[in-house]
């Protein structure tokens, strides 16, 4: 991955921001997503870079939620389960939404990134 273009003090300073916000709001509810990805993309990062950047530097977040519900996602199995099917076809729809509209194609993408996070 290349250097950011403009790596300017406000873009850090956004960057900075923007991962400790997000961090925050994962750890209450979710969604630091709608945080992480304009801000790279402010940042100048490509929007396909961006949304698999944002993607997995919040993973770690995920993780530890389940860990702290480990003990509430026991009793709940069938829930459970609808969920993850549910997570799994949202993944390979958007994988390949991805595929199909590549790096250079990106006002496709930039118009397409809004819903496909939702």
């Amino acid at each position: 991955m290349e250097p950011l273009p403009h790596a300017s003090l406000l873009s850090w300073s956004m960057l900075l921001a923007a991962s400790i916000a997000a961090g925050a709001a994962n750890a209450l509810a979710g969604g630091g997503m709608f945080l992480v990805f304009p801000a790279l993309l402010f940042a100048g990062v490509a929007p396909v870079a961006a949304n698999a950047t944002a993607t997995f530097v919040l993973i770690p977040g995920g993780y530890a939620s389940t860990w702290v519900y480990r003990d509430r996602l026991k009793r709940r199995w069938r829930f459970q389960t609808i969920m993850a099917l549910t997570s799994v076809l949202g993944a390979f729809l958007g994988s390949e939404l991805l595929l199909r509209t590549s790096s250079t194609n990106s006002p496709t993408w930039s118009r397409t990134s809004c819903w496909a996070q939702l």
